[in-house]
C-alpha cells in the first residue's frame, strides 16, 4: 500500500470515529439533562449548572446539522424541566439565575410565567 492510500484510510476511519463520538456525546447530554440535572441543581454549587449550560450552548452551535437537531431535543428537555419547577414566580427567579451566564441576553422570560 502506498502512503497516500494508508493516510486516506486513516482519515476515513477518524471521520467515522469522530462522528460516532459526537453522536454518543449528544445522547449522553440528553440522558444527563433528562435524568440527572436535578441532582446537579440540588448540590450547593449552582454555578456548575450555569457552566454546564454555557458549554451546552456552545456545543449546540458547533455541531453538524443532525447533531444540532438532537441538541435541540436536549434543550427541549431542559425547558420542560424548567417549566415544571414550582410556582410561576419560583420558575422566573430560577430561570433568571440560570440565564445570567448565557451569551444571549434577550431571552423572553415571560413564556415561563404561565
Amino acid at each position: 500500500m502506498e502512503l497516500l492510500e494508508i493516510s486516506g484510510i486513516l482519515y476515513c476511519s477518524l471521520i467515522v470515529l469522530f462522528s460516532s463520538f459526537v453522536e454518543k456525546l449528544t445522547e449522553f447530554l440528553r440522558l444527563f439533562v433528562a435524568l440527572h440535572l436535578h441532582r446537579l441543581e440540588e448540590s450547593h454549587k449552582f454555578s456548575t449548572v450555569r457552566e454546564f449550560l454555557n458549554l451546552l450552548f456552545k456545543y449546540t452551535f458547533h455541531t453538524a446539522l443532525e447533531q444540532f437537531y438532537r441538541c435541540l431535543e436536549v434543550w427541549s428537555i431542559f425547558l420542560d424541566h424548567m417549566h415544571n419547577r414550582g410556582t410561576p414566580t419560583e420558575r422566573l427567579v430560577h430561570l433568571k439565575v440560570v440565564c445570567n451566564c448565557w451569551p444571549v441576553k434577550h431571552i423572553h422570560m415571560h413564556m415561563w410565567m404561565c
